[in-house]
């Protein structure tokens, strides 16, 4: 599992994530929106990690470990 320090959760942006991270997020958009969910991430990929983790509609949370 893909780990991020609290102060990655807090400051990184969505186009700053590798890909070990970034595939789980999108695979999880993309489960619960399907094609839209990719679409949705392009349009938010200013967004940090922690902004995208506060919405309702998907949880990434279990894409990734934050570790203090």
């Amino acid at each position: 599992m893909p780990y991020l320090t609290v102060q990655e959760f807090y400051s990184t942006k969505l186009y700053e994530l590798d890909n070990s991270i970034y595939n789980p997020i999108e695979r999880a958009f993309c489960k619960i929106l399907g094609d839209k969910g990719k679409k949705f991430l392009y349009k938010h990929l200013d967004l940090t990690v922690a902004q995208l983790s506060a919405n309702s509609a998907v949880d990434i949370m279990g894409c990734f470990k934050v570790i203090g």
